[in-house]
């Protein structure tokens, strides 16, 4: 083989077997496929990389390349192809990361507010407790019940407005509770 062989020659010489040929190709190429692969990443952080992926592919595309065109855009292209894929890729990547982060934070969320609604339900049980008889009765009916006014009133033996006003008043009766036991 010739000190330096064209292109298609090294081409046809890998292309008959003659592997280390397109070792040649690599060190006249490499530094125009790492300035385009750089250039598109705005840096070095993945290029070394995505050039070695890049000779890879190049390396079993070589029987489709046309010999009578030259190697250095061809494969400048597939640099640029290589690290398109690699960004949509990372992109992808993004979207799913976003959207777990997304998932992760509303289940997050929904275990602080479930365990907030626990803690209020524990405070409301011990301030239920401090309420007397028939109020206790009429606030749970009302409340826990889905009764209204009138039907507890019946179950009393009291008016709808009674009723009412004594719920009221068991509803400020726990608020002051609420507020007076350590959150």
């Amino acid at each position: 083989m010739e000190i330096n062989p064209p292109d298609a020659e090294l081409i046809d010489s890998v292309r008959a077997g003659l592997h280390e040929a397109f070792a040649e190709l690599v060190r006249r190429y490499q530094g125009g496929v790492f300035k385009v692969v750089a250039g598109m990443l705005s840096g070095v952080q993945h290029s070394e990389d995505l050039v070695q992926q890049v000779f890879i592919t190049a390396f079993f595309a070589l029987d489709e390349f046309d010999t009578a065109r030259e190697f250095g855009p061809w494969i400048r292209a597939l640099a640029r192809n290589e690290v398109r894929g690699h960004l949509r890729s990372l992109e992808r990547e993004g979207r799913r990361l976003d959207l777990y982060q997304q998932q992760l934070m509303t289940h997050l969320a929904d275990a602080e507010a479930e365990a907030r609604q626990s803690e209020r339900a524990a405070r409301l049980a011990v301030c239920l407790e401090e309420l007397d008889g028939p109020v206790a009765e009429a606030v749970r009916w009302r409340y826990e019940g889905g009764l209204n006014f009138s039907e507890i009133g019946a179950r009393l033996d009291r008016s709808a407005d009674a009723v009412r006003v004594m719920v009221g008043r068991a509803r400020v009766l726990l608020r002051d509770c609420l507020e007076r036991l350590p959150a």
